[in-house]
């Protein structure tokens, strides 16, 4: 709102909040309304205000996630502005599997697992398929060779009468890089 303000003199009505702003501009005035937003970015803002960030709330493992814990988590919806989503993370997870999906190819789809040891001693895979929107650009990138740490939403999938848990992934981290 700042910045609108700063630029009331080329504006008709305008106004709004720290969420959601608006104004009205003659056609003519849109070439100086876009150097003064200009000219006002490059004074306020620096690499650390550009730089997306992703706030996680709990690291946890593969093995730690059940149905039952989604179950529990909604309850807590709905999820939007004030009560968002909780997002997961994951470290060392290995990559069984992986694929292009999506008009372009521009979705990746996972098959992740990482390896738990039974009580009994015998070590088992847990394995979950994950979706990760518009991050088809790493498919060459990554590998089974090599771990990621991954952050995720978690999602209820049902498919053929059967419901499983689906991880929608918000972030990838390649190992080794």
């Amino acid at each position: 709102m700042e910045a609108i303000r700063s630029c009331g003199e080329f504006l008709g009505p305008h106004g709004g909040h720290r969420k959601a702003a608006g104004f009205t501009i003659e056609e003519s005035k849109i070439s100086l309304v876009r150097q003064k937003l200009i000219e006002l970015a490059q004074q306020k803002l620096d690499e650390k205000n550009l730089k997306p960030t992703l706030m996680v709330d709990l690291e946890l493992s593969l093995k730690d996630l059940s149905l039952d814990l989604y179950d529990q988590l909604a309850a807590l919806t709905p999820f939007g502005e004030g009560n968002p989503q909780p997002v997961f993370a994951t470290r060392d997870v290995q990559i069984a599997d992986a694929w292009l999906v999506g008009n372009g190819s521009q979705h990746l789809k996972l098959n992740v697992k990482c390896q738990t040891r039974l009580p009994d001693g015998q070590v088992s895979n847990v394995k979950f398929d994950a979706i990760a929107f518009n991050m088809g650009g790493l498919y060459n990138q990554i590998s089974p060779e090599k771990p990621i740490d991954i952050a995720y939403n978690l999602v209820a999938d049902e498919w053929n009468g059967k419901r499983r848990l689906q991880l929608k992934l918000k972030d990838i981290k390649i190992k080794n890089e």
